[in-house]
């Protein structure tokens, strides 16, 4: 299939999330500017992969997206169609279309409920037929490789890897065409990670759908997505081709990501670049370019004006003065 060809199933403009800092009950004394002002698109059939250090606001991305939190501005179109226009009674049919896997598993199940009725409950809340229920239950503990002997189990009694293809399984029960991944992979053990990923590739690959994939794992994040997108202190600084941004990365930030990454090669020496400082608030970011406090190559303008995201080369984009 050719992605670059395929229309854009998500689009995100100047998307951002404020929340506020109370002082006492009323007061509001500032804001922690958790995402602030970023725009991406999302094909059919496609992943992109989000990354970044932890704290950049990626997650509040992926739950303002579904409006599980409301975005402060923006708009969110889904197959054409502003999101941010409908009314919570709307925007629940939306929601079979755009589902969501969180990172860790064994919170997002119901303790109490058995395996079975954890993937039939949105089934039963969206008025699926309580004739073809069980049916269509089995049919999606089968496709994520569960056996029959765990479905009458409870959350406890599984493994991580069991359990989160539990919550791969509730996500795919309305048949969405997008589902938001938000560090799938991150509790498991390295061989159970790959299994998951060799799954969430499979069910993307035949049942046509679309990842929103968050990690701050690189090398899982480039096995599994298409594009990916760099995300520092709420903005998006650099997008690209995976091949293209491994192999290419313009971005200081995102060649200090890169340049960490380990390699299973104890006798090779790799060239690191290690950044100064810590990161700056979010609810005090700097002036200019958010990176420029770190960034090795910073020049006055950094610190004074605001790198627009700009398209470098064809679908490789990049916010610096330097570029």
């Amino acid at each position: 299939m050719n992605l670059q060809a395929a229309k854009n199933l998500l689009e995100v403009k100047n998307l951002k999330k404020y929340f506020p800092i109370k002082a006492g009950i009323w007061k509001v004394k500032g804001y922690i500017r958790a995402v602030d002002g970023i725009s991406f698109f999302v094909r059919e059939g496609e992943t992109l992969g989000l990354v970044g250090e932890s704290g950049c606001g990626k997650t509040t991305v992926g739950r303002c997206i579904l409006r599980l939190i409301e975005p402060t501005t923006g708009e969110i179109y889904f197959d054409g169609q502003n999101i941010m226009k409908l009314n919570e009674k709307d925007m629940r049919k939306y929601r079979r279309y755009m589902q969501i896997v969180f990172q860790d598993p064994f919170a997002s199940l119901n303790p109490r409920k058995k395996i079975i009725d954890l993937v039939a409950e949105p089934l039963v809340v969206h008025g699926f037929s309580k004739n073809k229920l069980q049916e269509k239950v089995i049919e999606l503990l089968d496709s994520v490789g569960l056996g029959k002997e765990l479905f009458f189990r409870f959350p406890h009694e599984l493994s991580g890897g069991q359990r989160q293809r539990v919550c791969i399984a509730r996500a795919l029960a309305l048949n969405p065409k997008f589902i938001v991944l938000d560090e799938p992979t991150s509790s498991l053990d390295v061989s159970v990670q790959a299994q998951i990923l060799n799954l969430l590739k499979e069910l993307r690959w035949k049942l046509s759908l679309s990842y929103l994939f968050i990690s701050h794992n690189l090398s899982v994040v480039k096995f599994i997505s298409n594009r990916i997108a760099v995300m520092y202190l709420g903005k998006i600084v650099e997008s690209a081709d995976s091949k293209e941004l491994f192999t290419r990365p313009l971005h200081p930030y995102t060649q200090a990501l890169l340049s960490s990454i380990p390699v299973p090669e104890p006798n090779f020496i790799k060239k690191r670049v290690i950044l100064q400082g810590e990161i700056p608030t979010a609810t005090a970011p700097p002036s200019g370019c958010r990176f420029h406090p770190r960034c090795q190559y910073a020049q006055p303008i950094c610190g004074k004006k605001e790198p627009n995201l700009i398209e470098e080369n064809k679908d490789h984009f990049v916010a610096c003065h330097l570029i």
